[in-house]
């Protein structure tokens, strides 16, 4: 988006009509508050910073290029604030936003062929996720979210309703009523994990602490209607 440079404050020729230009600046946090990329965590980094990019309007820069100089140096400044020092001299030396993000993600999950191969190893790790024995809600939720963030980054195109569909398929038999009337009362897409996994916890606690699990399936059930069904608008209302 080419600008044109302001004139000067006092009158110099042309429209009297006066075509006033506004000079908007993005304003950038400072240093701390951006994650730091490190060997271990860039799939969880690279989620981070595409949220933050997107929200100073900058993502576009960073994963397609832009023509605005203005606007790649600030993704650039934004990309060399969130790396390590020793990585500071190389993304310095970049030709753009762009070249500087390609290069950190083939630095740590290599070329284009194989990130391809690694997010097909992960889809099938992902398709074939299930409870283990014993295993709670909270640590399935960071099983499956740690190979949701990584396939989310490899194939940016996997949405959060594919992960809460996954994780009401993969649980284990006390569930089933619980997941089958998220099923049937609620719109997936509007789901989040964060809800899921809350209700889904309310329900483990109550199956380990009461002695008539059926019962207090079926009380969550009847919660759920009354607690969601107006914020869900559905179609027959809110008659029970």
């Amino acid at each position: 988006m080419g600008s044109t440079p302001p004139g000067g404050s006092g009158g110099g020729g042309g429209n009297s009509g006066g075509l006033v230009i506004h000079w908007v600046t993005k304003e950038i946090s400072s240093s701390g508050s951006f994650p730091t990329l490190t060997k271990t965590n860039y799939y969880d980094w690279a989620v981070l910073m595409r949220v933050m990019l997107q929200a100073w309007g900058l993502w576009i820069a960073v994963s397609i290029g832009t023509n605005d100089l203005t606007e790649d140096r600030m993704a650039l400044e934004v990309l060399s604030k969130a790396v390590p020092v020793e990585m500071m001299g190389t993304i310095a030396n970049k030709a753009s936003a762009k070249v500087t993000w390609d290069c950190i993600q083939v630095m740590n999950i290599g070329v284009d062929r194989m990130h391809k191969a690694k997010a097909s190893t992960l889809r099938r790790k992902f398709d074939a996720l299930k409870f283990c024995d014993g295993e709670t809600v909270d640590d399935f939720g960071i099983r499956i979210n740690r190979i949701a963030n990584q396939l989310m980054v490899l194939l940016d195109g996997l949405k959060e309703e594919e992960v809460v569909c996954k994780f009401l398929q993969a649980l284990p038999p006390k569930f089933e009523q619980i997941a089958s009337s998220i099923e049937t009362l609620l719109d997936l897409g509007d789901l989040s994990m964060e809800e899921l996994i809350g209700w889904l916890k309310a329900t483990e606690k109550r199956h380990n602490h009461g002695s008539n699990s059926i019962a207090n399936l079926n009380l969550t059930k009847d919660e759920l209607v009354v607690r969601l069904s107006s914020r869900l608008q559905l179609k027959g209302g809110s008659n029970s």
